[in-house]
Order: C-alpha cells, then structure tokens, then sequence
C-alpha cells in the first residue's frame, strides 16, 4: 500500500540542518524535526459497527447509521434555522459521558472476537491475545497527530497494557472539566447547533426528506470500528460517523448494507469568516482537525454549514480531504502530524516494554502509564527530579514527592512519561510511586 494511501508531499529535514534543536533521545514535537517522509499508512478498513441508543446503552447494530440528502460538491446558500426545536432536545450528560472511557470499545471487541482470529495452515485459530498493537478512539488519535502545532491546550493520556496490546484513553483533566461544566448558555446552544445541523443534512433511510421538527437526542451515536497499520504498529480505532452517501436503492433494513464498501461523509457547522484574519485561523486551527479526523477514517470530503451569530447556516462548501494539506501548508504539514503519531505510539511501546533487568531500567506494575503534555512547558533535555517537578501541571490528587519522571524532551515543549503503580479506570483514580 502506497504511504499515506494518497499523494502527500514529502520533505526530508536532516539533524544537521536543526543544529541545537535535533532530538537526542526521548520524544520530539518539534515540527521542523518531524518533517520527515511521510510514514507507511495503510488504508482504514471498517471491520465492524455499533450504535449508542437515546439512553447511552451499547446497541450491536446500525441502528443510528445516518444517509445524507445533500451531498454537495459546489458551494450552495440555504436558509438553515439551527434554533428551530430547541426546546425539544436531549442533550447528553458530559460528566457520565466521559466516565465511559473506552468502554463501548471494549463491548465491541467482547462481541466480535472473530475478528482477531488468526490463521494458522490455513485454519482459523481462535485468538489468544487480539494481534493488535493499539486499542483507542480517532480523537485521541486526532488530538495526537495535530500536537506538533498545538500552543494552546495540552492532554493527559493513559495507557494499559494487556496481553500484548496497549490501550489507550485520553484523560479530561480538573481545569478542562471545570471549563466544561461552567459553558453559558450561549456556548451550549453553539454546540447544539452542530447536532441540528445534522438534522438538516442526514435522514434516517435514504430518499427521505431531512425533518429538522424532529425532537432531537444527542446521546445517540453511531460508531465504526477500523483497523489499519501505522508503520510497525497495527491500530484498531472506533470513530463516531456522521452518515453514509447513498442512493434510494438502500436496503431497508440498515444492517444488510455492507458498509466495507461505502462512503461516509463528515459534516461540520463552522462560523461564517467575514475577515482574513479568521480564514487564516479557520486553516491554521480548525482545518487541521478536520483533515485528520477524516484521513483517519477514509472520508473523502467535509461538508461544512458557515453559520451566522443568529444560528442560520446560509451557505454549504465542501472541502475534499485530499485538498485541506495544500490550504493549509503555510501553517501545518501531514507528514509532521503523521510522523509524531507514529513516533509516539512507538515511544509509548517502548516504555511498556521496558525489562526489569538492570540497575536503570524501569519496574512496570500492571502495565501501565501515564503520559502528560503541556503546550506551556519549554525547557531543553535534561534529566528532571522530583523536586523540579514542582511546576508541571499534574492532576492535585497525585503527590509530588511520589511522582517520578521517565523521560521529557523537546525545544520548545516537553514530553513527560509518569510511571504507575496502579491506575483504575472506572474511577479514574490515580495513584503513583517511585521504582
């Protein structure tokens, strides 16, 4: 498979050329340093499917899967009221929401065991282990790819090793959940726009006409299951899908469609750029996001609804995925987000695969870790204690003199590998010790 699946511009930046700045250990964020050839990606495959009903319970189908009705390919104005049934809509609890972790993933995975058979004189195996390097969601994978040009938020990211596959969870953090919970109602409304916006574009069975009077519930979801090989490393990732391009000659019954062989389509609702300022920041922070989220997972184009303040969408463009890295090249490059992907997981895989054989080397309990990045934090490479620890933002349930410090390196940002003793999920309780 041809890297990346598709034309991408290759770079070649050599240590020489950073000086000072070429990485000589750890892990490099450091964009002029990660704008290497684009790496190996084979294509996404969907491997499986399931739902999250209106009561956010796992559904083994595709219930919730969404066609569209108006696949644009040119610009269009429309006149999209996104306030019309306001007052009927469910919106989820964000606080339970983020306490599932992974666990929709990991119901999946139990259902379908099939899928990580091996084959063995062409006999099907039952496997012991599911053969596959990493377990996430596309948004961890997202928020990942797009750090090497992240200035303003950072991430806390846990990773559990079991039976030779490591799964991944982003962590909200204190700070970012008490953002979160103190959303005015103007912010609310902003993000239920984007769901109406769905409404106006997707039916339930295709031929419909979108009804956007229908109350709606934003715990329900559909969701894809893909497998795919990021250099040495083999992904399995489950990825929230807005609707299927399709024609009226659909089956009815929406699990007969094999799915393997569609096209999904990603929309978006996006405030109207009436500046060049805005554009310029449309491209450099938001494009990004969108061209990843999307290269992830195969879909060829966005459809974005431009919004006024008022809640109207008044025109519709559509922003072919193979065309966003050209508009944005003067602020981000694909091989950049590509290559600290890849070369994360490969960090973290080395970690967890550390013996305990040695005066130096690293004792995991459980398999597990903790990975934490700041965009504020600067410094070069060198070795931090315990005690310079002291101004590293870390979650307040965690001492300070029982924190210990793997590995952090980077110019102008710092990696910070946390080692843990034991970490549970449900509770996201986290408790560390030095080895």
């Amino acid at each position: 498979m041809s890297k990346g699946y598709g034309a991408m511009e290759k770079r070649r930046v050599k240590d020489s050329d950073l000086g000072d700045s070429a990485p000589k250990s750890g892990l490099c964020v450091n964009s002029r340093y990660l704008d290497q050839p684009f790496p190996n990606f084979r294509k996404p495959v969907l491997i499986g499917s399931f739902s999250v009903n209106a009561q956010r319970q796992f559904q083994p189908d595709n219930a919730n899967l969404k066609f569209l009705h108006r696949n644009v390919d040119r610009d269009e104005r429309v006149s999209f009221d996104l306030n019309r049934g306001m007052n009927s809509v469910t919106t989820k609890n964000e606080d339970e929401t983020t306490q599932e972790g992974i666990k929709m993933l990991l119901t999946w995975i139990s259902l379908n065991q099939g899928k990580f058979t091996v084959m063995l004189d062409q006999k099907a195996t039952k496997a012991s282990s599911l053969n596959t390097d990493f377990v996430c969601f596309r948004g961890l994978m997202t928020c990942i790819m797009c750090t090497p040009y992240e200035y303003r938020e950072g991430w806390t990211i846990s990773a559990v090793k079991f039976k030779d596959t490591i799964y991944l969870l982003k962590i909200e953090s204190e700070a970012q959940a008490t953002q979160r919970r103190n959303w005015d109602d103007k912010m609310k409304r902003i993000l239920t726009w984007g769901y109406k916006f769905e409404q106006y574009m997707m039916t339930d069975q295709p031929g419909q006409e979108p009804d956007a009077n229908e109350p709606m519930n934003t715990n329900e979801e559909f969701c894809g299951m893909f497998r795919t090989r990021l250099g040495s490393h083999s992904l399995v990732y489950g990825a929230e899908m807005d609707g299927l391009v399709m024609d009226t000659s659909a089956p009815q019954d929406k699990d007969a469609i094999d799915l393997t062989q569609a096209e999904f389509a990603e929309l978006k609702c996006s405030r109207q750029m009436d500046h060049p300022k805005q554009e310029r920041n449309f491209v450099k922070y938001k494009l990004i996001k969108w061209w990843a989220q999307s290269f992830l997972v195969g879909v060829p184009k966005v459809i974005c609804g431009f919004r006024d303040d008022r809640g109207t969408v008044n025109s519709l463009r559509s922003y072919p995925v193979t065309e966003m890295p050209k508009l944005g090249k003067r602020d981000w490059l694909p091989n950049v987000c590509m290559n600290f992907l890849n070369n994360f997981l490969s960090f973290v895989k080395a970690e967890m695969s550390r013996s305990t054989e040695g005066e130096n080397t690293i004792s995991f309990v459980n398999d597990v870790l903790m990975v934490y990045y700041n965009s504020s934090w600067s410094g070069a490479a060198l070795p931090y204690s315990p005690p310079e620890a002291k101004n590293l933002v870390m979650p307040s349930n965690v001492p300070e003199n029982e924190m210990r410090i793997v590995s952090c390196y980077n110019e102008t940002k710092l990696i910070q590998l946390v080692i843990c003793a034991s970490f549970t999920w449900s509770s996201y309780c986290l408790k560390l010790k030095t080895s």
